[in-house]
């Protein structure tokens, strides 16, 4: 048995503040319940691992949510430029202002001041925009 094998083979054993738990091996299929049987919730969550999964799902819903918050943030910057700049925009036009990334959004914003009539942002969209 080579020594990922061997690693793999070994029983997984895991130390808390109340004690040390054996599980079985790396291999074995656990199902949660089980694993919540053997660790209840409270020691679960003492545990290393479920710190560090638990860490990794906080940080990647913050970025998410940074990154949806500066997207709709320009998008209706974006929108009231556009509105202040030609009046009311149609749906479709929002659509399609809604439905660019970060990038876009932001070429968008700098191309509209050299906007001079609805038809450029039209040309624009057409050129930039892949949401009908």
């Amino acid at each position: 048995m080579d020594r990922v094998g061997q690693l793999l083979a070994r029983p997984l054993t895991f130390q808390t503040n109340t004690g040390k738990f054996r599980v079985g091996t790396a291999t074995d299929r656990l199902e949660e319940g089980l694993v919540r049987q053997i660790l209840r919730g409270e020691v679960m969550k003492e545990s290393v691992v479920y710190q560090g999964i638990k860490a990794e799902g906080i940080e990647e819903g913050l970025r998410r949510g940074r990154q949806e918050g500066r997207q709709e943030g320009e998008c209706a910057l974006i929108m009231r430029l556009l509105s202040h700049k030609f009046g009311v925009m149609s749906p479709v036009f929002q659509r399609q202002i809604e439905g660019l990334d970060l990038p876009q959004l932001d070429a968008l914003g700098e191309a509209l001041l050299t906007f001079e009539a609805l038809t450029d942002l039209e040309a624009w969209l057409a050129k930039h925009s892949q949401v009908e």
